[in-house]
């Protein structure tokens, strides 16, 4: 992965040492000034974070908003699967407690990020994004997550499927709070196809959390803009393909 999105085409460095333990990595580049080394966000310790971007895109620093909502470029999810029939119920209930609350306090515990739904305070977006985005959310808060969709469609992924029970369970503690869905689009196509698309995307999750009890304030589409990766890959276009869920009226 690391070769393929930071890399490119370039090689590594002769003589860039190849350290097996992530703690002992990032203690030898927080001894040494010049050098930088490449773990997982656990595993940062003392070392410096870096904020990374890519064409067209704002540097992001790591932390546990951005790897949830899949705006750190070098963040990846990780799969766990299991067989149509499965022979090993201890497998199955493995994956079962990984998903649920239990399960996502030991690997938040262990320093990792979990899917656990929270609100942030974001900084106000300035003149970089839409004004009517800036006047939807210059009152609201960030719910720690995007809906994201399959490649040209309004048709969710795996994981989204699961967050929107994440969303409705966390909004039960806010029964006043007004939610806000914006939606987003690739680059792909023209600008209007994405701005519908965009709505339209925001609209399946009001839907969707609508068939789960909790009604939508505000929806509304962003096309294209606002992108957190470059529209260049099938990858890079499935990260720009998202809805943001934002609540007003919370402390």
């Amino acid at each position: 992965m690391f070769k393929n999105l930071v890399l490119g085409g370039d090689p590594l460095r002769v003589g860039a040492r190849r350290i097996g333990d992530s703690r002992a990595l990032s203690d030898d580049v927080a001894r040494d000034r010049s050098a930088i080394g490449f773990v997982g966000l656990a595993y940062a310790r003392s070392a410096k974070v870096l904020a990374i971007s890519d064409q067209g895109t704002d540097a992001r620093l790591p932390n546990s908003l951005t790897i949830t909502t899949e705006a750190y470029l070098l963040s990846r999810r990780l799969y766990l699967y299991l067989p149509l029939q499965p022979r090993a119920p201890l497998a199955t209930e493995l994956i079962a407690f990984t998903l649920s609350p239990h399960g996502q306090a030991v690997v938040r515990d262990a320093g990792f990020v979990d899917f656990d739904v929270t609100l942030r305070d974001v900084e106000r977006c300035d003149g970089r994004c839409p004004a009517n985005y800036a006047a939807l959310t210059a009152h609201a808060r960030r719910l720690s997550l995007d809906f994201r969709f399959r490649r040209g469609s309004d048709e969710i992924d795996n994981r989204a499927a699961r967050d929107l029970d994440r969303v409705v369970q966390f909004l039960r503690g806010y029964p006043d709070a007004r939610v806000l869905l914006l939606g987003f689009s690739d680059l792909a196509g023209s600008s209007d196809a994405n701005l519908r698309l965009s709505r339209q995307r925001a609209a399946t999750i009001a839907h969707e959390l609508e068939l789960r009890g909790v009604r939508a304030a505000s929806i509304d589409g962003m096309g294209a803009a606002m992108p957190v990766a470059p529209n260049v890959t099938e990858a890079d276009r499935q990260h720009n393909r998202r809805v943001e869920v934002w609540v007003d009226g919370v402390p």
